[in-house]
């Protein structure tokens, strides 16, 4: 499970995802690592 907002920035950075700031950062953080991982 991804918590905090710093781990999902960290998704978002990683990946460049823009979609991850438009959408909720709980559910992006998840989904997004999954993708990134």
């Amino acid at each position: 499970m991804v918590t905090g907002a710093s781990q999902s920035r960290r998704f978002m950075r990683q990946c460049k995802y823009d979609v991850a700031a438009t959408i909720d950062v709980a559910e992006t953080g998840a989904l997004h690592a999954h993708d990134c991982l």
